[in-house]
């Protein structure tokens, strides 16, 4: 990672680990918790849109089904599948998420722009349609509960400022994760593939399969989020990876901005602030139309989302001191 990525993270560590201290438990519990999990699957979305230029809308499908897995290997009110030890039940999880992702990589491998958009909301539709109708595996439409976080030695990690950090852990490492990514050399193919595909094919690479490769890691993310969610709520259900779910976290990542991974984090922070207390400013039917708005009002006024909005204030900032620099010495050379 560069010094600037190093940086970033150490600040945005010290505010997280900070922010209990300073904030009330249902500022810990209900947004910034949400906020966190809610970036962890907006950041699988943003990276692929921003590394490889296809974005999946089958993200929040891929997370569901690492809250379904960790429920199967977890005790649930439904009574269905095995229960497992922890790292078995949570490793296999996140496994099953990352084949996920392969496998909607090798579905939507030759496919770009819109033909992907339209390739992978189907085949979220189409297994939420499934999970609705299955009752032997996924018990229909209800779902399962009773999926609590565990407890690790003493500590209970379904408590409220004990499961936050085990979020916080979870966001750095997976931020961590990807500015790593980004320099590598798969990286680097990643970004050839999103830039012409013919010229990665040339250099000895196959296009195809670097999108697999890409999807399986996203999957891994996605997987992670996909359990914390499920341990958030206690529960898996198909209305959990909805359409509408679906369409909130690409609203997160690209109001977030996709320029830089912290983005997926800011945007959900800036979603659930305004679902929190949506209720205080409208009548909560009209929700949507609130969030369309200032959707609308963020790419209109920085199509690089609010983490591009930042960057420009940044550097108006660093332009305004570099010409108050120069008039000082040239008054003081006078």
């Amino acid at each position: 990672m560069s010094r600037a990525d190093i940086i970033l993270l150490a600040f945005v560590a010290l505010l997280l680990f900070l922010l209990p201290v300073i904030s009330s438990e249902f500022f810990i519990s209900q947004i910034a918790t949400r906020a966190l999990i809610l970036g962890i699957i907006a950041l699988s979305l943003a990276f692929l849109a921003q590394e490889i230029g296809i974005i999946s809308l089958a993200q929040v499908m891929i997370a569901g089904i690492a809250g379904y897995a960790i429920a199967l290997m977890s005790h649930n009110s439904a009574g269905l599948g095995i229960e497992m030890p922890l790292v078995v039940a949570v490793v296999g999880a996140i496994l099953a998420a990352g084949l996920a992702g392969i496998v909607m990589g090798i579905i939507s491998q030759r496919s770009t722009g819109i033909y992907a958009i339209m390739i992978t909301l189907a085949t979220s539709v189409a297994f939420t349609l499934f999970a609705r109708q299955n009752y032997q595996i996924f018990n229909g439409f209800d779902g399962m509960a009773g999926i609590t976080a565990p407890t690790l030695g003493s500590i209970q990690l379904s408590e409220t400022y004990h499961f936050y950090f085990l979020c916080v852990i979870s966001s750095l490492a997976v931020l961590m994760f990807t500015l790593y990514l980004r320099k590598t050399a798969l990286g680097l193919a990643f970004q050839a593939l999103r830039d012409d595909r013919q010229r990665l094919a040339a250099l000895g690479f196959r296009p195809q399969r670097t999108v697999v490769v890409a999807f399986g890691l996203v999957g891994l993310i996605a997987g992670i989020g996909g359990i914390l969610l499920t341990w958030f709520n206690t529960r898996i259900a198909p209305t959990s990876i909805g359409l509408d779910v679906t369409l909130d976290v690409l609203i997160v990542a690209i109001m977030g901005g996709i320029g830089h991974p912290i983005g997926a984090f800011v945007g959900a922070l800036g979603f659930v602030l305004l679902e929190t207390f949506a209720s205080d400013l409208i009548d909560r039917d009209r929700f949507n139309t609130l969030i369309g708005a200032v959707f609308l009002i963020v790419i209109l006024l920085s199509p690089g989302g609010l983490i591009g909005f930042g960057r420009r204030v940044v550097e108006r900032i660093a332009m305004l001191q570099t010409i108050v620099a120069f008039i000082t010495g040239t008054k003081r050379g006078e």
